[in-house]
């Protein structure tokens, strides 16, 4: 197992060979303590990276209201992902610099520095993009934060649970975790294996 701070050293090692090719990529990050940070292409963002993972940074993200699908898809990866609704352009700005998230947004007038512009509407493409980017699903922890409030999620004792979820659940399945925020249960069902599957096809396009 990679530790954190190995994991984020990989995620610079692999950036570094794989670069966005014909995609504008503008990206601001405003890690606390260092100001803010630009890049324009994927190499500066490379460099960049680097400073940020040294302060022991993982990334936050800001997903705009066009990508919803997306931003619960971040979730299901373990990525800290707040959904910002209809805000207003420099609102959200605001809210990502202070924050010290990154915005990914489907909105091509966007003038502001501190956004990734997500070129397409499909969902798939959406992650490719951004593991090729970002290593979203190489470096991802699936299943660890609740996909409704994105908080992360906590082990509970299956007797805690009892009365909570189905009873065919409860007598087939011994490991459970629960969202802090909303009090959700969350377990490894039949859908587990098939996104983890959807995880594995989509780290291989190349």
């Amino acid at each position: 197992m990679l530790s954190f701070i190995d994991k984020l050293k990989y995620r610079v090692l692999l950036l570094s060979s794989s670069p966005l090719t014909g995609n504008k990529c503008y990206v601001t990050f405003y890690p606390q303590g260092c100001g803010h940070i630009s890049a324009k292409s994927t190499l500066d963002l490379t460099c960049e990276l680097s400073k940020i993972y040294r302060m022991g940074k993982e990334p936050l993200f800001l997903v705009d209201v066009m990508l919803g699908k997306l931003a619960r898809w971040l979730r299901v990866l373990g990525w800290d992902a707040k959904y910002a609704g209809n805000s207003f352009l420099e609102r959200l700005s605001e809210e990502a610099r202070d924050e010290s998230r990154i915005f990914l947004t489907r909105k091509q007038d966007n003038e502001h520095e501190q956004f990734v512009f997500i070129t397409s509407e499909k969902l798939e493409e959406q992650l490719i993009q951004l593991e090729r980017a970002l290593k979203i699903l190489t470096l991802a922890e699936p299943f660890t934060r609740c996909i409704e409030c994105n908080a992360g999620l906590e082990d509970v004792s299956k007797v805690d649970v009892k009365g909570k979820v189905p009873f065919y659940v409860y007598q087939t399945v011994e490991k459970f975790s629960r969202c802090p925020s909303c009090g959700k249960v969350f377990w490894q069902g039949s859908h587990y294996e098939v996104m983890l599957e959807r995880i594995t096809r989509l780290k291989q396009v190349p």
